[in-house]
């Protein structure tokens, strides 16, 4: 019980600091329910199968995340 209590209260805020980058600054069009629930999920999967699959997430998650940063910097550069 002591376990869960401590994951879900990682999650949680790991989860909100996660949610506060990705809406304010690279996907603002974002609905908070679908990141939520994305990241949620995400974490299930990698607590679940363990470092090998976390591994392969962290490289899908680098590549998404390079071109969200993209996006902005495109924007950035139009309106100049």
């Amino acid at each position: 019980m002591f376990f869960m209590l401590t994951l879900f209260i990682y999650e949680s805020s790991v989860l909100s600091g996660f949610y506060n980058v990705l809406s304010k600054e690279i996907a603002f069009y974002l609905q908070p329910s679908i990141v939520i629930t994305v990241v949620s999920i995400t974490t299930v999967f990698t607590a679940s199968f363990g470092l090998q699959s976390l591994g392969r997430l962290s490289e899908i998650v680098f590549y998404f995340s390079s071109l969200l940063f993209l996006f902005p910097l495109f924007t950035i550069k139009k309106e100049i």
